[in-house]
C-alpha cells in the first residue's frame, strides 16, 4: 500500500516547500520526515488534539533522532522540535492507526530485536566462566 498524504490544511503549506518552480516541488526535510514517521508510530494525523502525543512518540520510538534539520552552515545538525511538529498541525497520511499501547509493544519488539545479540553474548560470555 503507498503512502498518500496532504499538507493543504496546514496553515501556510506552500512554505513547506523548498523549491517551487512550476515543474517540480520539493518538499522540507522536516515534513518529508513527519510524513514517513506516521507509519511508524501509528498517527496518521497531526491535529491540535495529538500533536503533543505525536511528538512524544517520536521521542520514545527514538525516530526524531534519523532526521536533522539544516544549520546556518548548510549543516544537519538541529533535531525535530515540538514546535517543528506543531507547525504541521493538519498534515494527514493514510497510515495506519496504533493505540497507545499497540505502539508501546512495537517500540518494546523493536528494541529487543535491536538489542538480542549482545543479551545473548552476555549469556554465552557467563556460561564460558
Amino acid at each position: 500500500m503507498s503512502l498518500d498524504w496532504n499538507i493543504e490544511h496546514v496553515e501556510d503549506y506552500q512554505k513547506l516547500f523548498t523549491t517551487e518552480d512550476s515543474e517540480h516541488k520539493q518538499l522540507n526535510s522536516t515534513t518529508e520526515f513527519l510524513i514517513l514517521a506516521t507509519m511508524n508510530i501509528g498517527i496518521g494525523e497531526i491535529n491540535k488534539r495529538n500533536w503533543k502525543d505525536f511528538y512524544l512518540r517520536l521521542r520514545i520510538s527514538g525516530a526524531h533522532k534519523a532526521v536533522m534539520k539544516r544549520d546556518e552552515d548548510g549543516e544537519f545538525t538541529i533535531p525535530i522540535s515540538p514546535e517543528d511538529i506543531y507547525r504541521h498541525i493538519g498534515l494527514h497520511t493514510n497510515a495506519s492507526k496504533l493505540s497507545r499501547t499497540q505502539f508501546l509493544q512495537q517500540c518494546y519488539r523493536g528494541f529487543e530485536w535491536r538489542h538480542q545479540e549482545k543479551l545473548k553474548g552476555i549469556e554465552k560470555g557467563k556460561k564460558k566462566s
